[in-house]
C-alpha cells in the first residue's frame, strides 16, 4: 500500500517522472539481486553451523556475508552511478527530463542501496536465531507504516521529486537501526555469539 502512494504521487510529475523512475527502478534490481542471494546465503550457512554447534563459524558466516552484500552492491552501484548517462541513454533515448528524473532516484536509492543490501542479512541473521516475528514487525513499521506516515504527513509539506524519493533512504535507514537493535538483543545473548 505505501509503494503505491508513491507509486501515484510519482505519476502526478507526469510522464518524464514516470519513465525516469522506471529506469532508475530497472538499475535498482541489478544491486536487489545481490541482496536476496546473500540474505539466502546467511540463512543457509548460519543454519548450518547452527545446527552443528560451531559457534565460530555461525560468527564467521555472518560477518562474511555482510562484508560481501555490502561490498559487492557498493561496488556495483558506484560502477552504475557513475555511468549512469549511459545506461539511461538506452531506456530513455531522446528524453533529457526523464534521465534527470532518473538520476534523483538514482541518488536516493540506488546510490544507498547498500543500506538495503546490510538490512536483508542482518533480518536473515535474527531470523536464523528463531526471531521472525521481531524481523517482520520491524519491517512493518519501517518500510510499511512509517511509508504511509511519510507520504500522508511529511511529503505533502515539500512536494518534490526529491522528498519524494528520500521516503526510500530513510526508512532504509531506520530499519537498518531497528535491525542491529534486533541483532544486538537477541543475537548477541544466543550462546553462540556469547562469550567463550
Amino acid at each position: 500500500f505505501s509503494n503505491l502512494q508513491i507509486q501515484s504521487a510519482v505519476n502526478t510529475f507526469g510522464v518524464s517522472a514516470i519513465a525516469g523512475n522506471t529506469a532508475g527502478g530497472t538499475l535498482d534490481n541489478i544491486p536487489a539481486s545481490i541482496s536476496g542471494s546473500f540474505g539466502s546465503a546467511v540463512t543457509v550457512f548460519m543454519g548450518q553451523n547452527l545446527g552443528a554447534a560451531k559457534k565460530e563459524r555461525v560468527k564467521k558466516s555472518f560477518a562474511y556475508c555482510l562484508t560481501a552484500t555490502v561490498t559487492i552492491s557498493l561496488v556495483l552501484t558506484a560502477f552504475i552511478y557513475s555511468t549512469k548517462r549511459f545506461w539511461l541513454s538506452l531506456f530513455l533515448p531522446g528524453d533529457p527530463e526523464a534521465v534527470e528524473f532518473a538520476i534523483i532516484r538514482m541518488t536516493f536509492v540506488l546510490l544507498f542501496y547498500s543500506v538495503n543490501c546490510a538490512n536483508n542479512a542482518i533480518s536473515a541473521a535474527i531470523q536464523v536465531h528463531g526471531y521472525a516475528v521481531y524481523t517482520s514487525f520491524a519491517s512493518i513499521m519501517c518500510i510499511c507504516v512509517f511509508r504511509m506516515i511519510w507520504m500522508w504527513f511529511i511529503y505533502p509539506l515539500f512536494n518534490t521529486f526529491e522528498m519524494l524519493m528520500a521516503c526510500f533512504l530513510v526508512t532504509w535507514l531506520m530499519l537498518l537501526v531497528f535491525n542491529i537493535i534486533g541483532y544486538l538483543i537477541f543475537c548477541r545473548k544466543d550462546r553462540y555469539f556469547g562469550a567463550k
